[in-house]
């Protein structure tokens, strides 16, 4: 028997300002009650969010929010959906946390606002008992080689024990680089434990028309108190342990060796948990290797079975960017 999918476009042409490629849209699903979704995406004139209320089928707008990126997640126990919004047009720039239900019909006021000199990439999550995360990248940390004057140790987390009103920072790298953290930084979380992980910045491989290349770590730590003993849990003095070295990519060149078609490469690391074992671990990355312009790039995905002191290459899906690819 054919499988049949509605396909629904939550922005279409008519109603979106963007023109930029990068809208990144997002959902999230009530894990209380599958059919609530909330989604959206950013562009121009900021994030528009849809919501639907019987498992996808039909969407209706869900307000805009000013907005130059964002993440959603749902709370733990499916009270309330949650939004993280970054404007970067103000100085310094922000991040505001929003929290609604389906039976309103926009998020209303920001819970929290978190301002910084040069924030980046808020990615938000959720546990038990209240628990928000927000991972981000802290660049007024930047190293001397990428044009700051702090000592790269970028990536950093929010940890909030209330719902997201109120939050404490902490600093996941804690070895740092003469670069930066790759602009993703990712969070999991398991009951009270909880993973980070981030890719590390530590040489230069290549930067030319094609993009930019570094020697990397992808680097992962853990808290094992919710985020209240610093994600020290992991690695020689709670530093964390390398997860893999890549040869990390970022390039916003459209159309060069290190992109796929019309889409950049860059901020790629992902970090999934067991939701029946805290420690069955899986992370996500890319892996540039090869030649100048070669344009070669692999997914590498890698498994912990001991709550992430080690790791290992679980496969590598070897591919290559194309100018001539359109996904």
């Amino acid at each position: 028997m054919a499988l049949r999918y509605n396909l629904i476009d939550l922005i279409p042409k008519g109603d979106s300002g963007e023109s930029n490629q990068d809208s990144e849209p997002s959902v999230t699903i009530n894990p209380a009650n599958p059919s609530q979704l909330i989604a959206g995406a950013f562009a121009a004139t900021g994030s528009t969010y849809y919501k639907s209320t019987n498992g996808g089928v039909a969407w209706v707008r869900f307000g805009t929010l000013p907005s130059d990126d964002k993440s959603l997640a749902w709370k733990a126990d499916g009270s309330a959906v949650l939004t993280v919004s970054m404007v970067d047009t103000t100085t310094p720039n922000t991040f505001s946390t929003y929290s609604s239900n389906t039976t309103n019909s926009n998020f209303g006021a920001a819970i929290n606002v978190f301002s910084g000199s040069d924030l980046d990439q808020p990615w938000i999550a959720t546990g038990p008992d209240d628990r928000v995360y927000v991972t981000y990248n802290d660049l007024n940390k930047s190293g001397a080689d990428a044009g700051g004057s702090g000592n790269g140790e970028t990536a950093s987390i929010l940890v909030s024990t209330d719902g997201g009103n109120d939050y404490t920072s902490v600093t996941l790298d804690r070895v740092g680089t003469t670069y930066q953290d790759d602009p993703s930084v990712r969070v999991a979380v398991n009951g009270n434990t909880v993973y980070g992980v981030f890719v590390r910045w530590n040489s230069s491989v290549e930067s030319d028309s094609n993009g930019d290349r570094y020697a990397s770590q992808v680097v992962g730590g853990r808290s094992d108190k919710s985020g209240a003993d610093g994600f020290t849990a992991l690695g020689a003095g709670g530093n964390g342990v390398q997860v893999g070295n890549p040869i990390d990519v970022f390039t916003d060149r459209r159309g060069s060796s290190l992109s796929v078609g019309e889409e950049r490469i860059a901020a790629e690391v992902a970090i999934t948990v067991d939701a029946n074992d805290p420690n069955h671990v899986l992370v996500a990355y890319q892996d540039a290797p090869g030649a100048d312009g070669s344009g070669q790039v692999q997914l590498v995905l890698a498994e912990s079975t001991d709550g992430g002191v080690t790791w290992s290459t679980k496969f590598t899906k070897i591919g290559r960017a194309s100018s001539r690819a359109r996904v």
